[in-house]
């Protein structure tokens, strides 16, 4: 199975419907831009990596 293909085609938004989701991943993309990224714990020990 296929987990990448829509089960359904998309429907097609109305004007209120895309202004709404844009303004959602406007709102969300400058969230994520603008948050810091989390750092290391400054205790000097190593703590599990992406080894």
């Amino acid at each position: 199975m296929d987990l990448f293909l829509p089960l359904t085609q998309p429907s097609d938004m109305i004007g209120t419907e895309r202004q709404k989701a844009l303004a959602l991943l406007r709102a969300l993309l400058m969230e994520a831009a603008t948050k810091p990224a989390n750092e290391p714990p400054a205790s000097g020990k190593k703590g599990a990596g992406n080894e």
